[in-house]
């Protein structure tokens, strides 16, 4: 869970930087916000699930934490990652 966050968080640090900056250009935080939605967007197919996948398992392992693989997600020390996102927002 906390590698979807933070993957989450990282996407939309840049437009939430800029928007509580003084000097406000509307064009420009539209363009980022179909940026991110693009970028979001992605992260809903089964690569950028793959690559989520893949982050959470590096980290298990280097952690030593058992991690399994089902057919909604990665579990690691028995808390979904993935599959809950996955199963409450169909695409």
């Amino acid at each position: 869970m906390l590698v979807m966050f933070a993957k989450l968080l990282g996407i939309t640090a840049g437009l939430h930087r800029y928007l509580q900056g003084g000097r406000l250009d509307l064009g420009r935080a539209a363009q980022c916000k179909t940026a991110i939605l693009e970028t979001l967007t992605d992260l809903r197919t089964e690569p950028g699930a793959e690559d989520v996948f893949k982050s959470t398992g590096t980290i298990c392992e280097e952690h030593h934490i058992q991690a399994e693989t089902t057919k909604i997600g990665w579990f690691c020390g028995g808390v979904s990652l993935w599959g809950n996102l996955q199963s409450d927002h169909p695409r």
